[in-house]
């Protein structure tokens, strides 16, 4: 009988102990699953200074915080888009584990999460400072069927699929700000293309609801009301490629064009774009302005070249479309049988 009781005993006991077992594995397993992607960074989140972006080829993002600005060190200081920063250091504060993946190095590769000294690596690698402070992660694919994201800690091989997707950059100048000119368009009384072809585009005051083309013979119209304020906007949402080293381009052998953009307080851009081969520079100066586009040599594209250098003739209808010409004959059509 006693051998029975201590049977049953043990049983119960064996059996407590593996719903323990099982109870505390289900809760290590839900606070990880429910644990922030980067512990210790909610509490510095404020004093974030300085963030690092790297890819084993072609990106080397590092931008820090100066008097309340965020800036690219390595560019002498360009202002970086401060939205997209916010949203990438929110996301990385607020970023939780959802699922534990692999802990095995065979097979980061297939969440793109090899470490970035691995030349064959498609990770990014995302470190952000706080003093001395840092915290690191290793940011891979997005799930095909799923939200979220791949990561991993770059000294740790468990990934995770976390409840954050990351938008990042892809080049070293895709967060600078943009466009290049800090002005409106509302701002803008008149743009003027300098030279034998050149042109102006002006208002008279801000309430014009469109530009008008000085010098319009009164037998020509514009091809539509609003194709010279779309050559303004041209100069306002005016994207750069790169910033190119101030000895790229030799100015007194470059095919040059050079525009004049006047504000209604007064200031006055002067752009000029240097023509090398296929490829164009712009420079912007001012004597009245100062600003962090000054003393740049930036590369622009082909598109935005030309959207910029328009010729007169490509604002307005072609003269045979106005008129008929003199002595031309009209085809008036057949009469009605």
């Amino acid at each position: 009988m006693n051998k029975h009781i201590g049977i049953l005993s043990l049983a119960v006991v064996l059996a407590a102990f593996a719903g323990f077992l099982v109870f505390n594995k289900h809760q290590q397993q839900g606070s990880l699953e429910k644990g922030l992607m980067l512990e210790g960074l909610k509490s510095s989140a404020a004093n974030i200074d300085r963030i690092e972006i790297k890819k084993a080829h072609g990106l080397d993002f590092n931008a820090t915080q100066q008097d309340g600005q965020w800036v690219a060190a390595a560019l002498d200081n360009y202002p970086v888009e401060q939205t997209k920063l916010a949203k990438l250091i929110t996301a990385m504060v607020e970023a939780r584990q959802l699922q534990a993946k692999t802990s095995k190095p065979d097979y980061f590769d297939r969440l793109g999460l090899r470490a970035i000294s691995d030349q064959d690596s498609l990770a990014t690698q995302v470190t952000l400072y706080s003093g001395s402070k840092s915290w690191s992660v290793l940011v891979g694919q997005r799930p095909e069927r799923s939200s979220g994201q791949y990561v991993r800690l770059p000294k740790n091989n468990q990934a995770w699929l976390v409840d954050k997707a990351f938008e990042l950059p892809f080049s070293d100048t895709d967060w600078l700000k943009q466009p290049v000119l800090p002005t409106a368009m509302q701002d803008i009384q008149q743009l003027e293309k300098l030279g034998e072809k050149g042109w102006i585009i002006r208002k008279q005051d801000k309430q014009q609801p469109h530009f008008e083309l000085a010098d319009l013979a009164a037998d020509r119209k514009l091809t539509y009301p609003g194709v010279l304020d779309a050559a303004v906007s041209s100069v306002t949402g005016l994207n750069f490629e790169a910033i190119a080293a101030a000895d790229t381009v030799d100015w007194s052998q470059a095919d040059k064009t050079t525009f004049n953009v006047s504000l209604y307080n007064g200031d006055l851009y002067q752009l000029d774009i240097a023509t090398v081969g296929n490829d164009h520079y712009l420079t912007v100066s001012s004597d009245s302005l100062q600003g962090y586009w000054q003393h740049r040599t930036y590369k622009i594209s082909s598109f935005s070249f030309e959207q910029l250098n328009k010729g007169m003739e490509d604002f307005l209808q072609k003269a045979s479309d106005n008129v008929p010409m003199s002595g031309a004959v009209i085809d008036e059509g057949e009469a009605p049988k």
